[in-house]
């Protein structure tokens, strides 16, 4: 489960740099949508990372 929470933040990551480099030279309108997938692999990853660590804490007990 590792291998997928380091790769939706590596597109997030991407989406973001690709979403500043399009605003720049196309402004925001036009890079919109890279934000609001950079928004939602965010979420994704937040989502994974806290289902593992909750599950691992309830693994200890």
């Amino acid at each position: 489960m590792k291998i997928l929470e380091t790769i939706l933040f590596a597109l997030t990551v991407v989406f973001f740099i690709i979403g500043v480099h399009q605003t720049y030279h196309y402004g925001l309108l036009n890079s919109y949508f890279l934000f609001t997938f950079a928004v939602f692999t965010l979420l994704g990853y937040g989502f994974l990372k806290r289902n593992r660590e909750e599950k691992a804490s309830k693994e200890k007990k």
